[in-house]
């Protein structure tokens, strides 16, 4: 197992399902963990669901596999571990610099991002996908990572030391059948992480696009059903 005692890790997409474990396999290395998410409170869908089960908005996202970014910051902490959960948009520039220099100022530095954050709720081959989910997909799954990964850079570079994770999928390699946008978006990830690899390894950033794991993604999707031609 790897030691990563006294190393700061961000890792987004962090309120359930893989960026969950994510956290606490790293803070079980050593590491200290900052949890983002958009949390769920802003999930329109959850808010649907909780109305119509006349549910709390907390028990519907219990029921669906989520956890309270909150809570998992608590866990980390009871590990010895300094962690702290933070609302971050992926898709918001403005929020994630700040987020990160927030995380800079009361940690100290940035050692490691895993960009997690992800969203694969829809199948529709191409003819029936619609514009606005690809867009949508492709500002979070792609746009989503990229900004996160500009906005780390600097404080990568400034330690002369970097872990850059992309979870990207088989799907970015074979193709999805009805996962168009999803796969497009998962296939860009290993050219972005290729690229930090060429430009980060005179600072010691290393990078790597890893998949496919299960999880809540794939769950929600019922496997990835792949085709070769």
């Amino acid at each position: 197992m790897f030691d990563l005692k006294g190393r700061v890790a961000v890792v987004t997409g962090a309120s359930r399902g893989l960026g969950r474990q994510d956290a606490l396999t790293l803070a079980n290395m050593g590491a200290d963990v900052v949890i983002t998410d958009v949390l769920v409170e802003d999930d329109p869908e959850l808010q649907k669901t909780a109305e119509a089960q006349g549910s709390t908005l907390a028990q519907v996202a219990v029921s669906q596999g989520w956890v309270h970014s909150n809570a998992t910051a608590e866990e980390i902490r009871k590990m010895g571990r300094k962690s702290l959960a933070i609302k971050m948009d992926v898709t918001n520039r403005d929020q994630i610099r700040d987020v990160f220099k927030k995380v800079r100022d009361e940690f100290g530095k940035i050692d490691i991002l895993i960009n997690n954050a992800a969203t694969l709720d829809h199948t529709a081959q191409i003819p029936n996908q619609s514009y606005e989910l690809w867009d949508r997909d492709v500002r979070v799954n792609l746009t989503g990572a990229f900004n996160c990964t500009r906005e780390a850079w600097p404080y990568l570079v400034e330690n002369n030391w970097g872990r850059l994770i992309f979870m990207s999928s088989v799907a970015g390699t074979l193709g999805g059948f009805g996962q168009a946008s999803y796969s497009a978006t998962k296939a860009a990830l290993i050219g972005l992480a290729k690229t930090a690899a060429l430009e980060g390894g005179r600072h010691n950033i290393t990078s790597n696009a890893i998949g496919y794991i299960t999880g809540a993604v794939i769950e929600v999707a019922g496997g990835i059903p792949l085709f070769t031609a």
